[in-house]
């Protein structure tokens, strides 16, 4: 599997497709996760042999292990527009388009996709290995008029964004992927926080959340003790991280330690036996051998037909 997994990288870098990621073997179940020390750095030389899955309790033998310089990185930032985000977009709009151009390697995608203006989920720039037409795309970025006044012109369908990227951008790309959200948590509808746990879960995609709460007031304290949950919960269930971007001066430094993470995921992967492709969920668990590292991975997948 993994000789068949790397002649296909090697045969699409030689073809020099416009869109180089691969497709993985169907049967095959793809983890990315990240491994750290009890600072919080990363794990770069983990080995295959210090791994151990489990799925739904049961011991599966990994059959496919990559690191981050063998595989490809396919990257989404997912912003939120509404009223409650503007400000803080302002302020770090150029450690946005920093972390995209220092994130990107050869071979490496992002895409940009912006909700809350008018409840629409845009996608402002599509999967690109430019970190110039990425950054125009953070300038162009539609933003919601505080002063307009029409009817839900300001709705935020935050879990409705992360299901469509999920979904429409990462399901069917193999190799490391994630999600950065900048949002406060408040969603107005549409999906549910479980469908885009799960959409994430299914795409294999870790998101990063960076929370920019609302202003500390009576009325906020509570909005804001629940978009936390809901944030920690997204970035939890998924293999990601969440931090608490509310304060001016950490933005830059969250951006830094989201782009460390990126650079050093991992990916395993392993076989389901056709007998135990019920279509149900499934918890993962993957553990290692080696004492004071911690690992972030998604916390189950749906094992389909």
């Amino acid at each position: 599997m993994r000789r068949c997994f790397f002649f296909a990288v090697a045969l699409g870098a030689l073809a020099q497709a416009p869109e180089p990621a691969i497709r993985a073997d169907v049967n095959l179940v793809p983890i990315t996760f990240s491994a750290t020390d009890g600072n919080g750095a990363p794990i770069r030389d983990l080995r295959r042999s210090e791994l151990k899955l489990t799925d739904d309790q049961r011991p599966r033998e990994i059959t496919f292990f990559g690191q981050e310089s063998d595989l490809p990185l396919t990257a989404g930032l997912v912003l939120d527009m509404s009223n409650s985000q503007r400000t803080f977009f302002k302020q770090h709009r150029e450690d946005m388009k920093k972390f995209l151009k220092n994130v990107l390697q050869p071979g490496d995608r992002a895409f940009l996709m912006s909700f809350g203006v008018m409840g629409r989920i845009k996608l402002v720039t599509d999967l690109t290995g430019s970190a110039e037409e990425l950054g125009r795309g953070v300038e162009a970025i539609e933003q919601c008029n505080p002063f307009n006044f029409i009817p839900f012109s300001c709705r935020s369908p935050i879990w409705g964004a992360v299901f469509t990227a999920a979904r429409s951008k990462m399901k069917n790309v193999t190799g490391r992927k994630a999600l950065v959200l900048l949002s406060d948590g408040l969603d107005t509808g549409g999906h549910t926080l479980t469908e885009a746990i799960e959409a994430a879960q299914g795409a294999d995609t870790a998101v990063y959340v960076m929370m920019s709460q609302l202003s500390i007031e009576p009325l906020t304290l509570l909005g804001n003790r629940i978009g936390k949950a809901r944030l920690r919960r997204l970035a939890e269930e998924t293999g990601g991280r969440y931090f608490d971007a509310s304060k001016k001066d950490t933005a830059a430094g969250i951006f830094a330690e989201i782009e460390e993470d990126l650079r050093n995921l991992y990916v395993v992967g392993f076989s389901v036996p056709e007998g135990d492709r019920d279509g149900k969920f499934h918890p993962l668990k993957i553990e290692t051998t080696r004492l004071g590292v911690k690992i972030r991975a998604r916390k189950g997948y749906i094992a389909g037909r």
